[in-house]
């Protein structure tokens, strides 16, 4: 049983440290599919796994139909003001 969990745990910290990494690698180049390259990952794959990560936790699309993308800038800033606990 306890095996079974700290394998369980050890899966979920897995998944939790690569999606982090897309996460972390889109806000430093600003591009899903640059990110993607250079995690090693397919493009598609990376973006599936983004908006899965946004429809698990509510958040809001980074770009709304019709209208253009923030700039790298400021995405970067107000995802830095987020990770810090600023509003953005």
């Amino acid at each position: 049983m306890i095996h079974a969990l700290m394998n369980d745990y050890e899966q979920l910290a897995a998944r939790l440290a690569s999606d982090l990494a897309l996460i972390a690698t889109v806000g430093e180049t600003g591009h899903v599919t640059r990110a993607a390259e250079l995690l090693g990952i397919p493009q598609p794959t990376a973006s599936r796994r983004l908006a899965a990560l946004a429809e698990g936790w509510g958040w809001r699309s980074c770009r709304a139909p019709g209208r253009p993308a923030p700039s790298r800038g400021s995405w970067r800033s107000r995802c830095r003001r987020r990770c810090s606990g600023r509003s953005a």
